[in-house]
């Protein structure tokens, strides 16, 4: 019994299909209707890619389904069946080098904790959800969970780790977290503090409002919000103290 061929119009069906079978919410990362559109978007790819396997066309850069795209040295490396070949991957963490050879598949998260030690980026519920993995790419706060290590091929990452002195010193967020008592069981607190991060760099005097939206994206297990907004206003003030005046 032969397949249907995927037609335009067999695809934008199930494309549609996706999208109303979903009820997403929104928060500070995207909104509900960003999210539909993300998900017909996915299972589009999702659709494309089990065509091109079963035609075994596929290659490994059809099946990111992530914004950041993979190098071009790398596509059309699939290896056949379920076997990936170890590919380089050479990044700067917390200003250092490193260069390591990864399966496709690793997550970044596992990469951070398993390959380089830095154990600060927690994993909590893998779905991008909670925040507690964030770190900075680039300068920007992404979930690492959701990027595979390959992916941040060359570019520069922020851990936790990284926001300390090299003396030792405290970090301002630190500093603030320290003061306010802004941490309980501690899980999710490595999140908060690069999530903050960039939180001020992008907004360096918020109000109340506006920290507890730029906070919207991490999850406390122990409910400790109060102290954190506290901690995020006191940061602010830390860093104000420390820029030049104008």
């Amino acid at each position: 019994m032969s397949a249907s061929p995927i037609t335009p119009a067999v695809l934008a069906e199930a494309v549609e299909a996706v999208r109303r079978a979903i009820d997403p919410g929104s928060d500070i990362h995207a909104t509900a209707a960003y999210r539909r559109h993300v998900a017909g978007v996915l299972g589009e790819r999702a659709i494309r890619l089990a065509a091109a396997r079963a035609r075994g066309t596929a290659c490994l850069s059809a099946s990111s389904g992530l914004d950041r795209p993979f190098p071009e040295r790398w596509k059309g490396v699939w290896g056949g069946g379920s076997r990936m070949i170890p590919m380089e991957v050479r990044l700067r963490v917390n200003g250092r080098e490193h260069t390591r050879a990864v399966p496709p598949r690793l997550l970044l998260s596992d990469f951070l904790r398993h390959h380089l030690g830095l154990t600060g980026t927690h994993v909590g519920c893998e779905h991008g959800v909670c925040g507690a993995c964030t770190v900075l790419l680039d300068g920007e706060a992404v979930r690492s969970c959701l990027l595979f290590a390959v992916q941040v091929d060359g570019a520069e990452l922020t851990t936790v780790e990284g926001l300390e002195g090299a003396d030792g010193q405290l970090h301002p967020i630190q500093q603030a977290f320290h003061e306010m008592h802004a941490l309980q069981c501690g899980f999710c607190t490595p999140g908060f503090l690069v999530s903050v991060l960039a939180f001020l760099r992008d907004v360096p005097a918020p109000s109340d409002d506006e920290i507890r939206l730029g906070l919207a994206g991490n999850l406390c297990r122990c409910t400790g919000y109060q102290n954190i907004v506290r901690a995020v206003r006191r940061a602010s003030e830390l860093l104000a103290d420390r820029r030049p005046p104008a």
